[in-house]
C-alpha cells in the first residue's frame, strides 16, 4: 500500500512503496498493488520500481487520461513503464460498478486501447500462462 495525502496547496505527500515494504513486509512477498491515486498512479509506480523488479506482482490501476493529464502525463506513459519491466495490459470490457456487472477480460496491445476511463490488470509476461491454464484469464 501507498498512502498518498492531498494538502490544501494541491501538493501530494507520501511515502514510497519500495520504503514501506521494506520496512513492513517480512518475509517479503508482494503479490498484487491496487493503485487508485486520482492520477498519481505513475509517481506510486515509479516509487514501487525496486518491487516491481523484485516480487513482480499483478498491478490493477485505474487509468483516467483527464487525471493523468492533470499531471503532466498520459496513458502511455503508464504504458512505457510497465511494458519496459515485461507487463501486459488486460482490462474488463463487460459492466462495471452496477447492479449487473458483467466481467468480461479482454487483453490489450497498449494502453490507450482503454478509452479515457478503465481499470487495467497489467501482469508480468511470466505468470500469464499459469493465469490462462488455471482458467483466470482468457486463452
Amino acid at each position: 500500500a501507498l498512502y498518498f495525502t492531498r494538502e490544501a496547496s494541491g501538493d501530494a505527500t507520501g511515502c514510497a512503496v519500495d520504503a514501506l515494504v521494506e520496512k513492513q513486509i517480512r518475509p517479503r512477498c508482494v503479490s498484487l498493488i491496487k493503485i487508485d491515486v486520482e492520477g498519481l498512479e505513475l509517481s506510486v509506480l515509479r516509487s514501487a520500481a525496486h518491487t516491481i523488479e523484485l516480487d513482480r506482482p499483478i498491478i490493477y490501476c485505474e487509468v483516467v487520461e483527464a487525471q493523468l493529464a492533470r499531471q503532466g502525463h498520459g496513458p502511455a506513459d503508464l504504458d512505457h513503464f510497465l511494458r519496459s519491466r515485461g507487463y501486459r495490459f488486460f482490462r474488463n470490457r463487460g459492466e462495471r460498478n452496477s447492479t449487473h456487472d458483467r466481467f468480461e477480460i479482454v487483453e490489450m496491445g497498449a494502453l490507450a486501447e482503454g478509452g479515457g476511463f478503465f481499470d487495467c490488470l497489467a501482469i508480468p509476461v511470466e505468470r500469464i500462462a499459469a493465469l490462462r491454464a488455471a482458467g483466470r484469464l482468457p486463452a
